[in-house]
């Protein structure tokens, strides 16, 4: 028999046993416990369910082949070539082939009738019309309609859904992420959101490009990126791109565009229709924590801090008078998993607080080769003038321990070889630290660092002039 055979194909834990669960109910051999681990597995395997019915149909093909093959010989001879016995294991065959079928078409009925639809692997086959949505997370969350809609449940195409509270993650048929915060009021569709109130944040997929959202005040269309929109309880939209760039439009009372504008990573921009304008407002990296908690080992940080993806050559290689801003300490990731081949030199590696410039420099800690870390810049440029002391302070929250800190000017120009991009691609680079060739303030300069006892916290109070650059390297274990 065929069935005899697949049970070979069940050879190790590491290998589908599929084949066996399937084998094994055909031949009534099959447990409870398995009996429920393959209802389980047709219910939310798309691929499964091919299989199993094809061994259906297989083992009732071979069934009619056998039945008619018996009828031929007990026609042309005497004596029957099998037995009773025999014949009522085909028989028998034939009945759990019949009933596995049936079993098949009602599994297949029932989750088409299902609102909220089991889970399944298959993303080809994940959503069916008039299913085009999944929620993927769940906190808090109160529906006005006060209807249940926990993990897993599909939605509706153009459903209207309003929270009164709480944050959801929903995902499209294109792999997209939408992250809505409540209150908030949204229809979704396949490649459009309708945002009436509320802050969404939109991670796209490349093949989702052209992915738009549409507010009381306009539309915005993205271009392969990742962005938030705010739709304020007076219709005013606020937009920030965190990767990528995306197209603002604004609309007439006829519905024609009057005005665009392209807005890039690391910008915002604020709207509304009465106004008829496109204003430029400040960026926070805040509202794309949990993407950026995804992409690096960084959990949490003050609000004045900006993450920003791909460091700028000028600051890599040390310019001065670049990225200045009173208020804002940017935080820029460099390279991942470098194992070190040799010592590193370190001002901070150990829990505790340091405060002003000649403290830090003068403590030596080393980080020995064979550690592996991945690297963080911190950089800090006031445009305050030279004789006006500028403070900034706050605090950045990684995942993995902090392994060293390095402070000074020969600390991070002998690191740069191995974590800045800039002379990674480029060895023949040269590079400086700004405060090498800026004028020396005729005060103090001072700074306050600490490390905190797991070792994943700094807090930092930059007190500076604004011919002073505040600049660290991070080093953090790298993932194992």
């Amino acid at each position: 028999m065929i069935s005899s055979n697949f049970k070979n194909l069940h050879t190790s834990k590491d290998e589908d046993d599929l084949p066996h669960l399937v084998s094994m109910f055909f031949d009534d051999h099959l447990s409870d416990a398995d009996c429920n681990k393959l209802q389980l597995r047709l219910q939310t395997d798309p691929s499964a369910r091919r299989f199993y019915t094809q061994y259906a149909v297989m083992q009732s093909h071979i069934t009619l082949h056998f039945n008619h093959g018996l009828d031929y010989e007990t026609s042309a001879k005497s004596k029957p070539l099998y037995s009773k016995k025999r014949f009522r294991a085909l028989e028998t065959m034939t009945y759990f082939s019949i009933i596995g079928i049936a079993i098949l078409i009602c599994i297949c009925v029932f989750g088409l009738l299902q609102f909220a639809q089991p889970e399944v692997q298959d993303d080809s086959e994940l959503f069916q019309y008039p299913y085009i949505a999944r929620i993927e997370r769940s906190e808090d969350v109160k529906w006005q309609d006060e209807i249940d809609r926990p993990v897993k449940t599909f939605l509706r195409d153009k459903d209207l859904l309003s929270m009164l509270e709480g944050e959801v993650e929903v995902r499209l048929k294109s792999g997209t992420t939408l992250i809505f915060h409540g209150p908030s009021s949204f229809r979704i569709e396949e490649d459009n959101i309708s945002l009436s109130l509320g802050k969404l944040i939109a991670d796209v997929t490349k093949k989702a490009i052209g992915f738009s959202v549409e507010t009381p005040s306009g539309k915005v269309v993205d271009l392969g990126t990742t962005f938030s929109v705010t739709v304020t309880p007076e219709k005013k939209t606020e937009v920030q791109v965190f990767r990528g760039k995306v197209n603002i439009s604004i609309f007439d009372a006829e519905g024609t565009e009057f005005f665009s504008k392209f807005l890039f990573a690391n910008q915002a921009a604020e709207f509304e229709f009465t106004a008829k304008e496109i204003n430029d407002s400040i960026f926070s990296s805040i509202d794309f924590l949990q993407i950026i908690t995804r992409d690096y080992a960084i959990s949490d940080f003050s609000e004045n801090n900006i993450l920003q993806e791909n460091i700028p050559d000028a600051v890599a290689a040390g310019l001065f008078d670049q990225y200045e801003d009173d208020h804002k300490v940017f935080i820029f990731p460099e390279k991942k998993n470098i194992l070190l081949e040799s010592d590193v030199q370190a001002a901070i590696s150990r829990p505790g607080t340091y405060q002003n410039e000649r403290e830090i420099s003068r403590n030596r800690d080393t980080i020995p080769d064979g550690t592996r870390v991945d690297s963080f810049r911190i950089y800090f440029n006031p445009v305050g003038h030279p004789q006006n002391m500028v403070t900034v302070q706050g605090k950045i929250h990684f995942n993995r321990p902090v392994i060293g800190i390095l402070t000074s000017n020969e600390q991070l120009l002998k690191t740069s070889s191995l974590f800045s991009s800039l002379i990674v691609d480029s060895p023949s680079r040269l590079t400086f630290h700004s405060s090498n060739k800026t004028e020396k303030a005729k005060r103090q300069h001072i700074d306050i660092i600490s490390l905190s006892d797991d070792r994943k916290v700094i807090t930092y109070k930059f007190m500076t002039y604004g011919k002073y650059v505040d600049d660290l390297r991070v080093l953090i274990e790298s993932e194992r």
